[in-house]
């Protein structure tokens, strides 16, 4: 459970390659209300950081309830793609 903010730790084992990470928060109906992308550009550090201030990309915020993140992390060189999820329950 969160208040206010989350912090979303992402680690991998490719520091020598470029990646493409976006992380998606979807409410209990399936609708997203947030993208968060981000490249990680050949960094010698294997992880990074999201943070969601449980506000939504139209810059609303969103109500108290379980949320879903998707993280997927996408390789342009190999054009290999995971994907990852958790649930999140915001009180506020």
């Amino acid at each position: 459970p969160f208040n206010e903010y989350t912090r979303i730790h992402f680690e991998h084992n490719q520091s020598s390659q470029d990646l493409e990470v976006r992380m998606d928060i979807y409410d209990f109906n399936g609708r997203r209300v947030k993208s968060i992308q981000n490249t990680i550009l050949n960094s010698s550090y294997s992880n990074t950081d999201f943070v969601w201030n449980a506000d939504t990309d139209g810059g609303g915020t969103v109500a108290t309830g379980v949320y879903l993140c998707k993280l997927t992390v996408l390789n342009p060189s190999t054009k290999k793609e995971n994907t990852i999820s958790t649930q999140m329950v915001l009180i506020k």
